[in-house]
């Protein structure tokens, strides 16, 4: 969470005011989620206002294929991988599995690769990645989508 704590201070500073996250606890038999359901935003002009959504737009920058790929080498060689996996379905494997995470922020993907390398002694799922990255994400869209609104509401 520390990346998305310095991109909010970073629209914080943007701003001039506190960016106040909208979102409830929920307990459940495996500890606590926190559900965040959006943003309150406070600005005084639309210039501010712009300035942070591309502040936001920027981190939601995916890395390249080849990049991710190169990161998902080094896992291959933290995890065991599947018994009888060729070289060749270990190269789809990895570049199906890059493919499908450049869709996301790049510091969010590398983070996921991180905590599936600390977690994970097989080859990871798609879903073991998304386990890490979709709220993250969400997360994001939901301070975009604040500042969209924040734009119209200033400018209406």
């Amino acid at each position: 969470m520390q990346v998305d704590k310095r991109l909010v201070t970073s629209v914080e500073s943007i701003l001039g005011y506190t960016v106040n996250e909208i979102s409830r606890t929920r307990f459940t038999d495996h500890g606590t989620d926190i559900l965040v359901s959006g943003f309150k935003i406070k600005a005084d002009s639309v210039e501010q206002v712009e300035q942070a959504i591309k502040a936001v737009l920027a981190s939601m920058t995916p890395l390249s294929v080849e990049a991710i790929e190169s990161q998902l080498a080094l896992l291959a060689t933290l995890v065991v991988k599947p018994s009888g996996e060729t070289p060749e379905d270990h190269s789809l494997r990895m570049r199906s599995l890059a493919m499908q995470l450049s869709d996301y922020p790049a510091d969010i993907v590398q983070r996921a690769i991180k905590r599936v390398s600390e977690s994970a002694k097989f080859w990871p799922s798609y879903a073991e990645f998304y386990e890490h990255i979709g709220w993250r994400v969400r997360k994001r869209q939901l301070l975009l989508d604040a500042l969209h609104k924040k734009r119209v509401d200033i400018t209406a």
